[in-house]
């Protein structure tokens, strides 16, 4: 019968029965399939640690050398390496063109040396013939932020035993042949047994480092290749299989990918002594946004002071940093654009008066509030006073030609006895420092409202304030937030397209700079005229000094207002300064109150004496 499943005619195929397999077969088919599983979990495996590299690499803020020093790590995992390095090119005019380890993958922790210099120096006197021994401490040197010339690091006396990791950190590549063939061919290049190896200079490096094998990893970052990874072994020579190798080659891209897009290097103390803190311990988001807003003020006020064309750069990095999904990239950028600043000495004083001013607010609000300072935040500002310095304004305000003539202290013959005297310019500058402190005195005054009440044991509030003496408490953190909420106020209906908070903060931020600018300069123009020989000088040099003064009162007025300005809210410590006058205002109208009454009862007395009197010539009468 035809079956009515196959067409006409068709008729179905007899099934072949199954072959026995020999016990030879089924062993090899039972250890492909096994080999097929160990590959497929080893795949697993692989892919696994590529995601994990690339999502570190994504999330993690860290610039190339610490990328680099996190790819050791992840590399020694992936291919079951004992120990990773990586080598990076470095230009010096005394060596050239050298190729030097400078990151590794964890290492077994070294027992901390005592440096020599470190030890304390006992020093011996006689006194009264005994001998006595006093310890003199050893003072500290100030090691420089700059690069130092690197030192070839020779390998130890005895080759080290199987297993033990060689410490390659400051050894140069570039003396092996290899290593330049990898960086022109772009290659990964695979050294199974580098003792036997036919290069001579490989084989003797392997073995005086205790290396079996040697793996290379070229970094190809924009088309050239500044750093390559070396990924080792030191127990047993081991090669790699093409599965193993195709995930290399992709954890290779996503890093060399990362590196073209990473924060800028920063010099390693400002790591150890700011990000290190700023990234460990308690409340780290909470810090890094102190941080981040703490390097938006600071950009503000920048960008406020500079014109258009000075500040496009500025503007561009901060909106382009504005939606960062990381703050801490935000931040590590932030402080890249900052170091920056030292080739430009408008930049370079701006930045520090913001720098210090706002971590000013930032210290004396955890003070007065019994909290802790910001992490790394007085490291911060000593780390970059001595890389970004900003000029002295009394040496500005001294005459260059007077501190030329009397560079040199003059000497003198008392009683048959030299003595140095001090120079006019030495005097000067003496003279114009304790101006500066005076009115530096008063700006943080001013800033902080308290030149709102007077400096007597007698209370008083404005209303006793001469009209003369009012218009530097417009410049009160305080009067600051008043202004923006009248600009508030006032504005009139807007366009849906235009956004009402970032206005106000734009108007508020202009129109207080210009207060400012008269606040300062009446406030220049006060302390300079008040010196005699100042109205002597000509008529250019007076106003050459008054608008550098009155820059410097203004640039730290500024420098304190612009996160009021900017944000919608009071700042903390805006808050605590309000909080200040407050009670400051409350102790003077109790003050004054008890002055108004003794001035009542006084006056009632003598009218009441007065009244007597009249009664008595009124009955003599």
């Amino acid at each position: 019968m035809q079956n009515p499943n196959l067409p006409p005619g068709a008729q179905p195929v007899q099934a072949q029965p199954p072959q026995k397999l020999t016990r030879e077969q089924k062993r090899v088919l039972a250890e492909q399939k096994k080999r097929m599983e160990q590959e497929r979990m080893r795949g697993m495996e692989l892919q696994k640690l590529v995601g994990n590299l690339q999502s570190e690499l994504e999330h993690s803020v860290i610039d190339p050398p610490m990328m680099y020093k996190l790819a050791c790590n992840r590399f020694k995992l992936m291919l079951k390496a004992e120990h990773v390095v990586a080598a990076m090119y470095e230009h010096y005019d005394e060596l050239g063109e050298i190729c030097v380890v400078r990151q590794q993958s964890n290492l077994p922790p070294k027992p901390i040396e005592k440096k020599e210099e470190e030890k304390p120096v006992i020093k011996r006197i006689m006194v009264g013939g005994e001998i006595i021994e006093t310890i003199e401490k050893v003072e500290k040197k100030e090691e420089d932020d700059g690069p130092k010339i690197p030192v070839n690091k020779q390998p130890p006396k005895d080759p080290p035993k199987g297993g033990q990791l060689p410490d390659l950190e400051g050894v140069f590549l570039h003396t092996l042949p290899v290593v330049e063939q990898v960086r022109a061919g772009r290659q990964p290049l695979l050294i199974p047994d580098a003792t036997k190896f036919s290069d001579a200079a490989v084989a003797q490096f392997a073995t005086s480092w205790g290396i079996k094998s040697i793996l290379f990893l070229p970094s190809v970052v924009r088309d050239h290749v500044d750093t390559i990874l070396v990924v080792m072994t030191t127990t047993n020579p081991q090669g790699y299989t093409p599965n193993e190798m195709q995930y290399v080659a992709k954890a290779m891209e996503i890093l060399d990918r990362s590196i073209e897009t990473a924060p800028p290097v920063l010099p390693e103390k400002l790591k150890e002594r700011v990000i290190t803190p700023l990234t460990s311990g308690d409340n780290v988001a909470k810090q890094i946004e102190y941080y981040s807003e703490y390097f938006d003020d600071i950009f503000n006020f920048m960008i406020g002071e500079l014109e258009a064309d000075e500040s496009e750069e500025l503007i561009e990095l901060q909106a382009s940093l504005s939606n960062a999904p990381n703050r801490l990239r935000k931040v590590w950028y932030q402080i890249g654009k900052f170091l920056e600043f030292k080739e430009d000495p408008k930049l370079s004083y701006l930045f520090n008066v913001g720098m210090n001013e706002l971590a000013k607010q930032a210290i004396e609000y955890a003070e007065n509030k019994d909290l802790k300072k910001p992490r790394g935040l007085v490291q911060f500002q000593e780390f970059m006073d001595r890389r970004i310095k900003k000029p002295e304004i009394k040496e500005l305000l001294v005459e260059e030609s007077a501190k030329q003539a009397d560079d040199k202290p003059k000497m003198i013959m008392v009683g048959g006895e030299v003595m140095s005297v001090e120079s006019e310019a030495a005097e000067t500058e003496q003279f114009f420092e304790e101006y500066v402190e005076e009115i530096d005195k008063e700006i943080s005054k001013a800033v902080r409202g308290m030149l709102l009440f007077s400096e007597s044991k007698r209370a008083t509030l404005i209303n006793d304030i001469e009209q003369s003496e009012m218009l530097v408490n417009f410049v009160a953190v305080t009067a600051a937030q008043d202004f923006k909420q009248h600009i508030r106020a006032a504005l009139p209906e807007l366009h849906d397209d235009i956004e009402p908070t970032n206005l106000v903060a734009e108007l508020a931020h202009q129109g207080m700079r210009e207060i400012s600018m008269t606040v300062a300069q009446n406030m220049a123009e006060k302390y300079l005229y008040e010196i005699e020989t100042f109205l002597e000088k000509p008529e250019e040099w007076q106003r050459e000094k008054i608008e550098t003064l009155k820059m410097y009162i203004h640039y730290r007025i500024m420098a304190n207002l612009v996160p009021t300005l900017r944000s919608q809210d009071l700042t903390l410590w805006g808050s605590l300064m309000a909080d200040k006058l407050k009670k400051r205002a409350a102790k003077a109208a109790k003050q004054r109150a008890v002055m108004v009454g003794r001035l009542v009862r006084a006056n009632n007395e003598n009218e009441d004496d007065d009244w007597d009197e009249d009664d008595e010539d009124d009955d003599e009468d």
